[in-house]
C-alpha cells in the first residue's frame, strides 16, 4: 500500500494545506484573474498547483532510501552480499566474533564520522 493513502496526521495536514486554499483560490479567484486581469496569471497558478500535487505523491509513494529495507534484504537473502560490498552488517545484528556493546561496532570508523 503506497505511503500516500496512510492516514497518518501529518500527511492529512499537508494535503489539507495544499488543497483547502486551492479550491478557495480557483472557485473565487480564479474566475476574476482570467476575466479581468490576464489569462496568464490563472494558467501559472494551476501549473504550479498541478507540479506541487506531483511532486507531493511522488513523494509519498516513493522509497527514498538506497539500500533496501530489512523486509526485502530477508526476503531475497542478499544481507551477505551488501555486508560484502558496504563493509559492515546493513541489518544491524551483532556478528559472534564482536563484542556485545551495541551496533557501532559494526559500521566502521569512517563510515561513523560521516553521521551514519
Amino acid at each position: 500500500r503506497p505511503l500516500c493513502l496512510s492516514t497518518s496526521p501529518a500527511n492529512c495536514f499537508a494535503w489539507v494545506c495544499i488543497l483547502v486554499p486551492s479550491i478557495l483560490y480557483f472557485t473565487l479567484a480564479l474566475p476574476y484573474y482570467w476575466t479581468k486581469v490576464h489569462p496568464l496569471l490563472p494558467l501559472a497558478s494551476v501549473f504550479f498547483f498541478a507540479m506541487t500535487v506531483g511532486c507531493l505523491l511522488l513523494a509519498c509513494c516513493s522509497d527514498p532510501g538506497i539500500i533496501p529495507r530489512r523486509e526485502v534484504i530477508l526476503a531475497t537473502g542478499i544481507a551477505e552480499r551488501l555486508q560484502q560490498e558496504l563493509g559492515y552488517n546493513v541489518l544491524g545484528e551483532p556478528e559472534s566474533s564482536m563484542p556485545d556493546d551495541g551496533a557501532t561496532m559494526m559500521v566502521p570508523a569512517e563510515v561513523r564520522n560521516e553521521g551514519f
